[in-house]
């Protein structure tokens, strides 16, 4: 088992994934059919263990968590609960994006677009990283402006 993909989570963390991909939500299968099918280079898990928490989907490649949000979530507890999670998983150098419920049943295309603007620019990222090394450049080339994939990526 790979420990790295884990970020240390314990055997009640796996337990409780387990349950959870047995239950997935409506909006968490149609995400979860259409990852499958429209982002086939990249793996994506669903309803993964990372550290104290099981996050929706998560692509280790990637280093990307992907939380989609029911109504549960407007509350004031569980949005504090929410806050406290995305800094947790964002203090293992994660990316946290954050769908709602609606965005996934309403507007699948924009999220998906969503997810593969942020693959390209992980990918030009990369390749200019492997680029800079290989010549042994110290400056880091700017891409086109703030890549603005921290945080809350909710659409708009």
């Amino acid at each position: 088992m790979k420990k790295k993909m884990f970020y240390g989570a314990d055997k009640i963390i796996f337990g409780n994934a387990k349950s959870l991909r047995s239950n997935l939500t409506e909006s968490e299968m149609i995400l979860w059919g259409r990852l499958k099918e429209s982002i086939t280079n990249y793996k994506f898990r669903r309803q993964h263990p990372i550290s104290n928490w099981v996050v929706d989907f998560y692509c280790h490649k990637l280093k990307l968590v992907i939380e989609v949000d029911g109504s549960v979530h407007h509350s004031e507890e569980n949005q504090k609960l929410d806050e406290l999670r995305q800094r947790s998983l964002e203090n293992l150098g994660l990316i946290v994006f954050r769908f709602t419920n609606e965005d996934v049943c309403n507007n699948i295309e924009k999220v998906l677009e969503k997810i593969n603007e942020f693959i390209k620019g992980e990918v030009t990222t990369r390749r200019l990283e492997i680029f800079s090394s290989k010549i042994k450049l110290q400056t880091k080339f700017p891409l086109q402006g703030d890549r603005g994939y921290e945080g809350d990526c909710r659409l708009q």
